[in-house]
């Protein structure tokens, strides 16, 4: 008869917990029925935009890393990238992007199999026209802006 006395709350306790599951599962029903479908469409809208592929291959990347550097290695490395973020931030102003679309489309343009070999005499005749002077403007140009990396080279040490 003792046992029944123990076991009883126990059984009451059960029961209460039982009726509030029960309840939850009432008063989330309706939420689940607009939410689960908006859901499903979601991550349907990543996977055919190739969300999940490209998460693969990145965990497939970072296990690689994983396997072959020590957490030391990882946290230089992750120093030396926020190094990096800010050359990348200054390399992405409008300015700096303009000039390395136009740097890196001039090889294309130049006709490199007609070029002729050139003596000194030769390269000042070349001299005289305008497109060489341009070229020796931005040339002098580049050259002088080259001048400040010695200049913070010697601030640093």
């Amino acid at each position: 008869m003792w046992i029944l006395a123990i076991t009883r709350p126990r059984q009451y306790f059960t029961l209460d917990q039982l009726k509030n599951v029960i309840d939850f599962a009432v008063n989330v029903e309706p939420l689940l029925k607009s939410t689960v479908p908006q859901l499903i469409l979601y991550l349907d809208d990543l996977e055919r935009s190739g969300v999940f592929r490209m998460l693969n291959t990145g965990i497939d990347v970072l296990k690689k890393i994983g396997s072959n550097y020590s957490p030391e290695e990882l946290a230089q490395a992750g120093a030396g990238m926020v190094r990096l973020e800010e050359v990348f931030k200054k390399l992405s102003e409008p300015q700096a992007v303009d000039f390395f679309e136009r740097a890196v489309a001039l090889p294309g343009q130049i006709d490199l199999a007609g070029a002729k070999p050139t003596g000194p005499i030769g390269l000042l005749w070349a001299l005289g026209g305008n497109e060489a002077r341009e070229g020796l403007g931005v040339l002098v140009a580049l050259t002088k802006g080259l001048s400040t990396l010695r200049v913070e080279a010697e601030a640093a040490a």
